[in-house]
């Protein structure tokens, strides 16, 4: 019975540390790709504000 229960124990260890490793790696790859899109989503919002503060603009001045 001791000898099932370390190889129990260190398989799950085993488990564990290839899933906490998978996760920091996927951390890492998705970090860069995540501030990319949110770079482009910036701009985006940023020209719909100019373009919608052009229209007001026009609107008020009755042209």
């Amino acid at each position: 019975m001791i000898i099932f229960s370390w190889a129990i124990g260190l398989l799950a260890l085993t488990i564990f540390i290839i899933s906490i490793s998978a996760m920091f790696i996927s951390f890492f790859v998705t970090r860069k790709k995540v501030y990319k899109v949110r770079n482009t989503l910036t701009q985006i919002n940023g020209d719909v504000t100019d373009r919608l503060n052009s229209i007001r603009l026009i609107k008020s001045s009755g042209t």
